[in-house]
């Protein structure tokens, strides 16, 4: 039986356990070993994920201890619990240029330009290629990133040539009827005498002699050879290329996954106090489902007597009883069992309003709230108002929502935050040419001479001032009058 855990001295019934630290040891029956270094019940793991503590917007990776939310762009948080907010054109959370696209369940994915890289297009192609130590480009050429953070030009200077400018004026060429190019690479005559290589998908050099999946370099990450073993996945570090963690399938544990979880049956019956306040479990005897045989707790204590073997787990109290052999344990919240041994699920045990909007995540002697997104508080009961930004523009009243909240708007404006001026202009309500302009909530007209009202639907009389004289008859025009003179005896444009 192969246990990553602590070695430990066998328990004889007068001495405590003595713990040394050790990367992993062969366990022999009848030894004793750790609770939290190796597995109990029926051997599974603590599955932390159990209960979707990233709400549904990342990854959850189980760890031995604990869990990790790996979010998606849109959230943040160690729960992914905050939103970050889409593709709003206000707030592109794509940088340089990126376009920002949502997908069906309302996460978003940065598509980048050409020398920028990184979920938010924030990384520049150049550091991780261009920028390199030594750099890429020999004998003083420039270097130029292409289309992604792997592949990049070089710029030589005059009388230098070749993939990184490494072929001098005086070095021999080959030229491509050598056929140099390895690894299904096709040679590439420039026609000045310089042979170059387009290498296939995963290789590279000048020759592609490098098989990338397997070497280091500018651009290859640790991921690339893929240290996880029986089936994990490669999780690389955001902050550094070179790190990676691995998420075991289960069954599987250790920083590779290379150590397979035993099925070993460790009682609570059997728990010993190592001498610093953990447990210790007796291992049994192969093809033995339980510990009897073995070692008990009870033979232990009656041997070591009373509270002098701190039998009281998780700092619970230990009372010495009448005559000195027994003893009897007051535990601390959280706690419960003879010893103190057992730890209380509160989120089982409790009312429903341990979490209330949230997820309720037992931990050793206690529980912890992960609330729900519109949620605070540690018990998740608080309400978190939305409106206390003030998010609502132009005079609009806000209105808390559960996660979220709503703009009634003021009469012209529109939009979730009412940030839009409603154009009424845009039905074209003025007549007769004339220039409409758009207001808040209204229009005005600037109609054209000889025209009035509010639509400009209006024609002003010019004959009103009576301009005829001497019995002249006047006709209204738009904007002028004439005036009919027959049978007056006079004539001119007023018949004067």
């Amino acid at each position: 039986m192969h246990l990553k855990t602590f070695s430990l001295n066998t328990c004889f019934l007068s001495i405590l356990c003595v713990i040394s630290e050790s990367s992993q040891t062969d366990l022999t029956p009848n030894t004793w070993v750790k609770r939290d270094v190796t597995t109990q019940g029926n051997g599974n793991k603590i599955d932390h994920c159990l209960t979707d503590p990233c709400l549904g917007h990342g990854t959850c990776i189980n760890r031995s201890d604990r869990y990790q939310c790996i979010c998606s762009p849109r959230y943040s948080g160690n729960n992914c619990e905050k939103d970050n907010g889409g593709c709003d054109p206000a707030r592109n959370p794509c940088q340089n240029n990126g376009r920002c696209e949502l997908d069906e369940s309302g996460n978003y994915a940065c598509y980048c330009d050409s020398l920028h890289t990184g979920i938010h297009c924030e990384t520049p192609v150049s550091n991780r290629i261009c920028d390199s130590v030594p750099p890429p480009c020999l004998s003083g050429g420039t270097c130029h990133p292409l289309l992604s953070e792997q592949l990049y030009e070089c710029i030589c200077l005059p009388g230098y040539r070749g993939r990184h400018c490494e072929v001098s004026p005086s070095d021999v060429i080959i030229d491509c009827t050598a056929n140099p190019c390895l690894n299904g690479g096709i040679c590439v005559n420039d026609g000045s005498g310089t042979s170059v290589c387009n290498c296939s998908e995963g290789f590279g050099g000048d020759l592609c002699q490098v098989d990338l999946l397997t070497s280091s370099g500018p651009g290859v990450t640790s991921c690339s050879v893929n240290p996880c073993l029986n089936n994990g996945t490669c999780i690389p570090d955001a902050a550094s290329e070179k790190q990676v963690s691995c998420h075991c399938m289960k069954g599987y544990e250790g920083n590779h996954c290379e150590l397979a979880s035993s099925p070993v049956n460790l009682s609570n019956t059997t728990a010993m106090d190592c001498g610093d306040g953990e447990d210790c479990f007796t291992v049994p005897p192969p093809n033995q489902t339980s510990t009897r045989g073995a070692a008990t707790t009870n033979s232990l204590m009656s041997n070591i007597g009373g509270c002098a073997a701190r039998p009281c787990r998780n700092n619970g109290t230990c009372t010495t009883l009448q005559g000195g052999s027994n003893f009897s344990c007051t535990c601390q919240p959280g706690y419960t069992g003879t010893l103190c041994e057992e730890d209380i699920n509160e989120c089982e045990t409790g009312a429903k309003d341990v979490c209330n909007y949230g997820i309720c995540v037992n931990t050793n002697g206690s529980y912890q709230c992960f609330c729900r997104p519109g949620f605070a508080g540690d018990h998740c009961d608080v309400d978190f108002d939305e409106c206390l930004s003030y998010p609502c523009f132009n005079g609009a009243t806000c209105q808390n929502k559960i996660n979220g909240f709503t703009c009634v708007c003021a009469p012209g404006y529109t939009g979730k935050e009412c940030s839009i001026n409603i154009n009424e202009c845009e039905s074209s309500p003025c007549l007769h040419g004339a220039t409409c302009i758009d207001e808040v909530a209204t229009f005005s007209c600037v109609c054209p001479k000889g025209l009035t009202g509010r639509l400009c639907e209006t024609n002003i009389d010019d004959c009103e001032s009576g301009p005829c004289l001497n019995g002249g008859i006047c006709k209204d025009l738009l904007n002028n009058y004439s005036c009919n003179c027959q049978n007056t005896g006079y004539s001119g444009l007023h018949c004067e």
